[in-house]
């Protein structure tokens, strides 16, 4: 882990990381990567509770992001790649730990809450867990072939990406708790408007009751009979 304090920082930790990312070569490629790669770049901010005007008193509210870079390692057809020894074993990681990748992005894909995704069954989807079945948004960037050689290939990493844009997640802004309650005004809007939306909630369960037609057309008809 490494403080960064500006954009040229950041992007000189990323250069080291891809120096120190590990290459070999196989039958079909000479510089085939043999480890995914990850860069993780959280970003904090304090400001002022109350916004602009407020109370230097007031407590520093703080906010943080994260943006997650991967780069995956492609999965190897031993028979093609004629992997041996160290070779082999790295082969068979990559390809056990894409496996998992895919089982969760189907599981997240099919939209059921109750179903079991197995983020634990790998280092990588454990990594990815916030980025993928979290309140974050999710981009992948498929690299294909255009060599007729390998379309089998190719369709599968197609396959692989279309599952992932069925994901569906929603990206929401985590509030603390703590904060929240420190910032005075905003939390006492926040609960007015909660009060006053639980009210006009139970207004028109009410209406619902007397009218029994919930549909909004009968509603409005019967309002302006009302009236």
């Amino acid at each position: 882990e490494v403080e960064c304090k500006n954009a040229g920082h950041v992007r000189s930790v990323l250069e080291v990381g891809v120096q120190n990312r590990r290459v070999a070569a196989h039958a079909l490629n000479n510089d085939s990567s043999r480890t995914h790669a990850l860069f993780t770049l959280t970003l904090s901010n304090a400001s002022q509770s109350g916004g602009q005007g407020c109370d230097a008193s007031m407590p520093l509210a703080k906010h943080q992001g994260k943006i997650t870079l991967v780069d995956l390692a492609g999965s190897e057809r031993l028979k093609e790649s004629l992997s041996e020894g160290n070779r082999l074993k790295e082969t068979q990681a990559i390809n056990k730990s894409l496996f998992t990748l895919g089982q969760v992005i189907s599981s997240l894909a099919q939209g059921k809450s109750e179903k079991h995704v197995p983020y634990r069954n790998s280092k990588l989807t454990q990594i990815l867990q916030d980025s993928f079945g979290g309140t974050s948004l999710c981009l992948m960037m498929t690299c294909i072939s255009p060599s007729a050689q390998f379309v089998e290939e190719s369709m599968n990493s197609l396959n692989y990406a279309q599952k992932a844009m069925n994901i569906q997640n929603r990206p929401v802004v985590s509030i603390d708790e703590n904060q929240r309650r420190a910032s005075g005004g905003d939390s006492k809007l926040v609960d007015s408007l909660k009060a006053e939306n639980e009210a006009l909630r139970k207004e028109l369960q009410g209406y619902r009751e007397l009218l029994g037609d919930t549909s909004p057309r009968a509603l409005r008809l019967e309002l302006q009979r009302y009236r």
